[in-house]
C-alpha cells in the first residue's frame, strides 16, 4: 500500500495537474486525427470557466460541446478518490480555530461533463460522464451496504497552503475500488479506459496553442 505524506502541498499539485493536462492534450490529439473531435480549446486560465471547474472545452463534429475536467492521481491504491468536500481551518499560532469554511468538492462543484481522471504511474486513464458517477454513488452508498458491504471506505487528504502555513485544507472523500467501476454493469458501461498507446502525443502532430471560447 502507499504511503501518503502527512500534508500535500499546493505548489507539488499544481505540477501534477499539469502532468494529467498533458495526458488528456495528448488524448484529444489522437482524436482529433481520427476525427472523431473537430477541437480541444484549454480552459485552465478562463475565469469563467475557472469557476465552473471545467479545464477543456471540446467542440464534436456535431458542433456541440463537452466540458471536461481534468484529474491526476499518483498513487496506485487501486482506488478512484472521489471528493465530495473541501474543508479548510484557519489556526492561530498557539493552534486554536480562528475561523473554518466548508466546500462541495470537485465531485459535486464541478459543472464539467466528463471527468478524466489520470494515473500517471500507470499510464492510464478513466474517462466517464460526472452526473452519472454521482448517480452511481449515491444509489451505492443508499443501499446501506448491501450491494457492496462496506467496500466504499471515507477518506481526507490534507493540504497546506504555501502562502498561509496557519492555513489548513482537508479534501474529504469515497475512496472507490476500480476493480467495482470495471464490473459493476450500471457504470462500469459508461466508463472508457484508455491505455499509454492514446496518453502520449501521436507522431508529427503540430501542438495547437492556447485559445479561448468565444
Amino acid at each position: 500500500m502507499d504511503e501518503r505524506p502527512k500534508y500535500y502541498d499546493f505548489d507539488q499539485q499544481q505540477i501534477v495537474a499539469q502532468i494529467g493536462e498533458t495526458a488528456f492534450r495528448n488524448y484529444m490529439r489522437h482524436l482529433q486525427r481520427e476525427g472523431t473531435i473537430l477541437s480541444c480549446c484549454d480552459v485552465t486560465d478562463n475565469p469563467q470557466y475557472q469557476s465552473q471547474d471545467i479545464d477543456f472545452v471540446v467542440t464534436l463534429p456535431d458542433r456541440s460541446r463537452v466540458g471536461w475536467e481534468v484529474k491526476c492521481d499518483t498513487y496506485t491504491t487501486g482506488n478512484l478518490f472521489a471528493e465530495t468536500q473541501v474543508n479548510s481551518y484557519s489556526l492561530s499560532n498557539t493552534g486554536d480555530i480562528t475561523s473554518t469554511h466548508h466546500a462541495q468538492g470537485w465531485l459535486y462543484k464541478s459543472r464539467a461533463d466528463m471527468i478524466f481522471y489520470f494515473f500517471s504511474k500507470w499510464n492510464i486513464a478513466y474517462l466517464f460522464p460526472r452526473a452519472e458517477l454521482c448517480l452511481w454513488l449515491d444509489k451505492t452508498l443508499s443501499s446501506r451496504g448491501k450491494r457492496y458491504g462496506n467496500v466504499l471506505r471515507m477518506s481526507a487528504a490534507p493540504n497546506k497552503s504555501t502562502r498561509d502555513r496557519n492555513c489548513i485544507y482537508f479534501g474529504v472523500g469515497l475512496l472507490v475500488p476500480l476493480s467495482m467501476l470495471e464490473t459493476d454493469l450500471d457504470i462500469s458501461r459508461k466508463i472508457k479506459k484508455v491505455g499509454a498507446e492514446y496518453l502520449t502525443a501521436p507522431p508529427k502532430f503540430i501542438i495547437p496553442q492556447k485559445s479561448k471560447i468565444v
